[in-house]
């Protein structure tokens, strides 16, 4: 079955040349794995109307305060090998994540708990601002590419570079992860920080907006952020993709689609599943 699947970035202009760069780089990586075509288009006269929402919103950022993707990946010497650390699940990371804020966070710097290997890392210290560079690639954009080579070049990169090492003696000792390699599993032995947003001021949710209700269904933490953001009702979405969890997830749609009193002139529903490339953690 064919699908198409996207993404919506903001980029600096000025560094349009240098994400095309990264653009050529990762439609390559596509079709090397099944991607039928790739197109990267850029919009012109791009001004903020009602249609869009502010990043920070989606955390509810205060002003002055940065938020950093923070993602539990595994790494083999200097490489990512795995962008979801063995598929590990949130009772894991909940804990990993703390002992993270218990000894690494501060006043300025403190962690916020999502879903499994995904969280938020929420910072008002000056060297963790977001300093107008291209950024930090997301972990499954560099999977098998040594990762220090994709911090900025400046002294954002040597405060990340830092925190990420300091993170990974905290994450390489801790019990959760000796007990995953004892099992034969990926260890969440490293802390990718990545996609800075900065506090921006609010915009009202879809309804107000579009006079439209609407609703998101998905496992995916990032997505489950945007949705509540914009004031989307958000439902858990099939856990894979095997007849059961389908079948749920239908359900889940139809009664939805099926609530009395409300009008629902048209509905579309998307399923989108994302495979991602891993290798298997060596032990020492």
């Amino acid at each position: 079955m064919r699908y198409v699947d996207g993404y919506v970035l903001p980029i600096p202009r000025k560094n349009l040349p240098a994400y095309r760069r990264m653009a050529r780089l990762a439609g390559k990586v596509w079709r090397e794995h099944g991607a039928l075509d790739y197109k990267e288009c850029a919009g012109d006269d791009l001004k903020k109307t009602e249609w869009t929402v502010p990043f920070s919103r989606m955390m509810k950022l205060k002003p002055g305060e940065t938020a950093w993707c923070c993602e539990l990946v595994t790494r083999q010497d200097d490489t990512i090998i795995d962008a979801i650390a063995g598929n590990i699940k949130t009772k894991e990371s909940e804990v990993l994540v703390q002992a993270l804020d218990e000894q690494l966070g501060s006043d300025a710097r403190r962690w916020e708990v999502g879903r499994d290997a995904q969280h938020l890392l929420i910072t008002t210290d000056p060297s963790l601002r977001r300093d107008g560079a291209i950024g930090v690639p997301p972990p499954e954009m560099i999977v098998g590419l040594p990762w220090k080579r994709h911090l900025p070049k400046s002294p954002l990169g040597a405060t990340l570079n830092s925190l990420i090492e300091d993170a990974a003696k905290l994450l390489e000792s801790h019990p959760i992860n000796r007990v995953r390699i004892d099992l034969g599993e990926n260890p969440a032995n490293l802390l990718w920080l990545w996609g800075s947003v900065g506090g921006e001021s609010a915009q009202p949710p879809w309804s107000a907006r579009t006079g439209l209700a609407g609703a998101v269904i998905s496992n995916g933490f990032m997505v489950r952020g945007l949705a509540l953001a914009m004031g989307l009702e958000w439902k858990s979405g099939p856990s894979s993709i095997e007849e059961a969890p389908l079948a749920h997830a239908l359900k889940t749609v139809a009664g939805l689609l099926e609530r009395p009193g409300e009008r629902r002139p048209c509905a579309r529903v998307v399923f989108h599943h994302h495979n991602r490339r891993t290798s298997h953690f060596q032990a020492g």
